[in-house]
């Protein structure tokens, strides 16, 4: 995290020494601020957050891994629905784990392909569809969320069953 954190302020240490611009000390320690505050809650809370969901072993690899929230839950969750396992059961456990790292593992797989496949296919695409691009990431997050909703409330309404 502390690593994460330096990268932060490398585009701020490009623009200071490389291209001699300086946006003055006020602005400098506003945005520090702002970024601190947004990540430092989330780095106390999000643990907290997690771990009733998804337990110690998912949380581990999600947090190594990375895009808990985005990825990692939702595979976990829809593992754990595919076999028909209930909250906190040995079941939940194996299966949210071998959702999570068979997400790990599809995510390098089309990573690594997009980072050889992805140049050539810029090239071959027009530029109508280069600029529907920009359309993409909130459709994936439109379609997404409903799915991750039904997902939270079917595990409620099953521990209401229950009680």
């Amino acid at each position: 995290m502390y690593g994460l954190l330096v990268l932060t302020f490398l585009p701020v240490l490009y623009i200071f020494f490389v291209k001699d611009g300086y946006p003055g000390a006020t602005t400098l320690a506003g945005v520090t601020a702002a970024m601190l505050a947004q990540e430092m809650s989330g780095w106390f809370t999000e643990g907290f957050i997690y771990y009733p969901i998804m337990g110690a072993t998912c949380l581990y690899i999600g947090y190594v891994s990375g895009n808990v929230m985005a990825q990692r839950i939702p595979v976990m969750l829809a593992c754990r629905k595919e076999v028909g396992a209930e909250p906190n059961t040995e079941l939940a456990e194996v299966s949210g784990v071998i959702g999570v790292v068979s997400s790990v593992f599809v995510n390098i797989v089309i990573l690594i392909l997009v980072i050889v496949f992805g140049a050539m296919l810029l090239n071959i695409l027009p530029q109508a569809i280069k600029g529907a691009f920009s359309y993409a990431s909130p459709s994936m997050m439109g379609a997404a969320f409903p799915m991750f909703i039904g997902l939270i409330k079917s595990m409620i309404s099953s521990n209401k069953n229950k009680a």
